[in-house]
């Protein structure tokens, strides 16, 4: 059961979505420009800061009404809601993890969208073998030293990118740690020309002895992969959310498509093998939106839900990829072109099955919670 005060905020996220990015999803698509004003805006209305309290600036409403939202705004453009999952997950990560010192500094600029945060997991060599990553991090007196590099890093190089949480090798094991991007020795490297997400910032960074304080160690030294692992749950529910919006928007557009498009002297819409089709798509879609409910009101209870987060990332974004090859064979020849709304889906979706742990680790994972092991 979804409460009034997750519907509210829902409709705040629709309207917005509406009005705001739908009118301009091919543009920045095709344009590749990263939405500052969108960005601006979605911190006034509150979307960076449902995971995070009130004394942090944060509304704390939850995974419920986080997931709402996420749904909502990639339904309009999967490109600038993945904006708001990355957002939550680093701050998230700061919340749960940082110094109250550090919660103060960052965070409340973070739930406005004065500054982004950047999650730093991946690596060149260190994918979905997140626990064989080369970055590493010494102390030195009261400081520790990091150097190495982490790649496909979104909201790391925008004029408005001013912190990333690192995972970093150290004497006692991987541990977390909060790293300005203005410290000396940190590049950010040209952001990358994706197939997809293109209005989203996705860049590499590399880090040549940067110095930090002490205290921005993250947590206990050595446990900051599991931390970073029981953060990336949320940022499932994130991806799935997301994968839920494309996913809706490829069945509307087909569906208007089915009704509108005739061939044989009728809409296509009243062939069998079209509504088999749209059928499908609904209920994959239906399915989709109850399991990552589950996962989020598991999280918002408190309670485990890493096997549920997993099989909603999994079922929701490959349920989008299918229904945007639907959306794609339906409007057939129009389908491939750019400026057809399907072609953009279509193109976007593909990295939901890879981003936030590809789906083959989601069914690793899965089956470890039945007691198999790799």
């Amino acid at each position: 059961m979804i409460s009034g005060e997750v519907d509210a905020v829902r409709d705040v996220a629709r309207k917005f979505s509406a009005a705001k990015v739908a009118p301009r999803a091919t543009e920045l698509d095709a344009a590749g420009e990263f939405p500052y004003d969108l960005v601006a805006e979605m911190g006034q209305l509150g979307f960076y800061g449902m995971l995070v309290s009130e004394e942090h600036g944060g509304s704390g409403l939850g995974y419920m009404a986080y997931s709402a939202v996420v749904e909502e705004v990639a339904y309009a453009e999967s490109g600038v809601s993945i904006n708001i999952t990355d957002q939550t997950l680093t701050a998230s990560c700061i919340a749960n993890f940082a110094s109250e010192k550090l919660q103060k500094e960052w965070l409340p600029p973070m739930m406005t969208g004065e500054i982004l945060g950047a999650f730093g997991l991946t690596e060149p060599e260190s994918g979905s073998d997140s626990g064989s990553l080369k970055t590493t991090a010494r102390r030195d007196g009261g400081d520790w030293v990091i150097s190495g590099s982490k790649q496909f890093i979104t909201n790391v190089g925008t004029d408005i990118s001013k912190v990333i949480v690192v995972l970093a090798r150290t004497e006692q094991g991987n541990s977390m740690f909060l790293v300005p991007l203005d410290s000396p020795g940190v590049e950010i490297g040209k952001a990358y020309n994706k197939m997809g997400w293109r209005c989203s910032n996705t860049a590499p960074v590399s880090f040549d002895n940067v110095r930090i304080p002490a205290a921005n160690l993250m947590g206990e030294e050595g446990r900051g992969l599991k931390g970073m692992l029981n953060m990336l749950n949320g940022g499932r529910i994130g991806v799935s959310s997301n994968a839920i919006g494309v996913a809706r928007s490829c069945l509307d557009i087909s569906v208007e498509y089915a009704r509108e498009r005739r061939q044989f002297g009728r809409p296509i819409g009243d062939f069998q093998v079209t509504q088999f089709k749209l059928a499908e798509m609904a209920t994959n879609l239906e399915l989709a939106r109850l399991i990552t409910h589950k996962a989020a009101a598991l999280a918002d209870a408190g309670q485990p839900c890493a096997t549920e987060s997993s099989m909603a990332k999994f079922f929701s974004t490959r349920s989008a990829k299918l229904a945007a090859d639907e959306a794609v064979q339906i409007a057939g020849g129009n389908g491939f072109m750019e400026d057809h709304p399907a072609s953009r889906l279509w193109r976007t979706v593909k990295v939901l099955e890879i981003g936030e742990g590809t789906n083959e680790i989601q069914r690793l994972l899965i089956a470890r919670s039945l007691g198999f092991r790799s």
